[in-house]
């Protein structure tokens, strides 16, 4: 063997060794979906504390309605603190009722840390069950400063999104006024990694 394929096979050696650490390492680092399945199950970490005391809130763009039938992607950013933004993703209209979308992102730190989540996880007897917060949004005019009488339907569903619906009456209220959407209760949860 001479001393040119001493050398290269020294070189494949390290970069093969190279790839497996990469992949080791890429395997043991967990996905942010896996730690925020870990710590809804508190498998390996440990919930200490959680309150519904975030409240926030965001001005509605009457430029976000779509046409009747329609969708608007908007992705407003109005909540972004303890690891978590808040968001309105999406505006849709079938005709009848106007939808607004409000989403969660996340960002779970390995060891400990907080987010606000639309859920608030029970703990009976050592059994875990979850439950969506009570959200009772409120609505103001914003040039008049007024609190609006609104109707309407709300919805919590999977990964954290909330659904608004209002009908054709009350989207007369939001048509050319910029309403400010008064959001409380969300629940602020501590973790750490056990």
């Amino acid at each position: 063997m001479t001393s040119l394929d001493a050398k290269n096979a020294h070189y494949w050696i390290t970069v093969i060794f190279a790839g497996l650490v990469f992949l080791l390492v890429l395997n043991y680092i967990p996905a942010q979906d896996t730690v925020q399945e870990q710590i809804f199950a508190e498998r390996g970490y440990k919930i200490v504390s959680q309150s519904e005391s975030i409240a926030t809130e965001f001005i509605f763009d009457p430029t976000w309605l779509p046409e009747a039938g329609g969708s608007k992607t908007v992705d407003y950013i109005f909540y972004d603190a303890n690891n978590t933004r808040i968001y309105v993703s999406e505006i849709k209209n079938n005709g009848q009722m106007t939808y607004v979308n409000i989403k969660f992102s996340s960002n779970y730190n390995k060891e400990e840390g907080t987010f606000v989540t639309s859920t608030v996880i029970h703990k009976d007897n050592g059994e875990l069950s979850y439950s969506g917060v009570f959200i009772k949004p409120r609505f103001y005019d914003v040039q008049n400063n007024e609190e609006l009488a609104m109707e309407y339907s709300m919805g919590i569903g999977p990964d954290d999104l909330i659904t608004l619906g209002f009908g054709e009456k009350e989207m007369e209220q939001f048509s050319g006024k910029q309403i400010a959407v008064k959001l409380s209760n969300f629940n602020l949860v501590h973790y750490k990694r056990i």
